[in-house]
């Protein structure tokens, strides 16, 4: 506000650096730029609580503090820019608890994330993943997820690990077995690799044998469900009858196969549960490491711009809007904005109710 009555006196007086600009972009004279400056700047003064220059943040957080009482803030509470800060408090208090009787499940978890950092070559040493996964928690863009894993403990998490590797597991287990009972079935036919064409049959038997499927070429699906497709041009009548006496095993093994695929939808539900058991353990740390940052801040009495943007984000959403302005004691008749591509989606739906 002082900058906008410093340039204003400055125009009154017809000087300034803005001077230029104003008169190409107004198409107006001089005089008239000097006469208006000088009224807008008396005004100004006389009516100086009229007009109120802020940040975006710095509105939310009057926003915030007219509500404290309705979302159970202390009216002292601090806003705390440095939102690492947090993050690293929150995540020595979250490997505080492992190892501790009664976070078994807990331990597990994190034990499973590290487990999952190791396989995927990154770092194993814990801390610096979960500090890097504590500022993804923050970010705006996960509020669905974490809300989605909010009331799941971490035993909850551990609970649906175990189901879905017993689904997963009782698909690859029937598989290695129609598998099995088929190679049975080849050496007691005493069919050699060389009578199958291109050697498709036995050679992914044997890929079978480790109960996965990644795909199912058309030439291998008419292998396994045609026997005379199975075997090489010219083949003997002796040979035809073994593979018309193999086929019912190998269909056997052709609809296990196809049940691990996203073609059925028993392969879509196990391809989930594969896809979910990889991050599940990251997924329950997550939403763990999220109530320990929550924690942090309420422990300490502080609160991130994050927060308190979603906090009254509600506020604002739940309720009519000159309840709003009555209860920050303000109301605007105009409202212009600067600078606004660093506006979050959470501050413009804030700013939206309220124009």
């Amino acid at each position: 506000k002082g900058r906008i009555l410093e340039d204003l006196e400055k125009l009154s007086a017809g000087k300034g650096d803005k001077k230029a600009h104003l008169l190409d972009h107004l198409q107006i004279s001089e005089e008239r730029l000097v006469k208006r400056s000088a009224h807008l700047h008396k005004e100004m003064l006389h009516r100086y609580s009229d007009i109120a220059v802020m940040t975006i943040d710095s509105f939310v957080n009057r926003l915030v503090r007219s509500f404290a009482r309705d979302l159970a803030l202390d009216q002292d509470f601090r806003v705390e820019l440095d939102s690492d800060k947090i993050i690293d408090d929150a995540v020595s208090q979250l490997l505080d608890k492992v190892g501790l009787n009664g976070n078994e499940s807990l331990s597990l978890l994190l034990e499973g994330f590290a487990n999952q950092q190791v396989a995927e070559d990154k770092d194993a040493r814990v801390r610096n993943p979960l500090k890097e996964l504590g500022k993804a928690v923050v970010k705006e863009n996960m509020r669905e997820v974490i809300a989605a894993f909010e009331d799941i403990s971490p035993k909850d998490f551990k609970d649906i690990s175990k189901s879905l590797r017993k689904s997963t597991s009782e698909c690859e287990t029937h598989l290695k077995e129609v598998v099995q009972v088929a190679q049975a079935a080849i050496v007691e036919l005493q069919m050699s690799d060389s009578d199958f064409a291109y050697g498709d049959v036995p050679r992914n038997l044997k890929k079978f044998t480790k109960g996965r499927v990644k795909t199912l070429s058309s030439r291998i699906r008419s292998h396994l469900t045609e026997p005379e497709a199975m075997l090489k041009k010219n083949a003997s009548d002796e040979l035809i009858s073994k593979a018309q006496r193999l086929g019912p095993f190998l269909i056997h093994v052709h609809d296990a196969a196809i049940k691990m695929l996203p073609e059925t939808q028993e392969g879509k539900t196990y391809l989930l549960a594969k896809n979910l058991l990889k991050r599940l353990d990251l997924m329950g740390t997550l939403s763990q490491l999220h109530k320990e940052i929550e924690k942090v801040q309420t422990d300490n009495n502080v609160r991130t711009f994050g927060a308190m943007h979603r906090m009254i984000s509600k506020i604002v959403r739940e309720n009519p809007t000159p309840f709003i302005y009555e209860r920050l004691g303000s109301r605007f008749a105009h409202i212009f904005m600067d600078e606004f591509q660093d506006t979050s989606f959470i501050q413009y739906s804030i700013l939206e109710s309220l124009i």
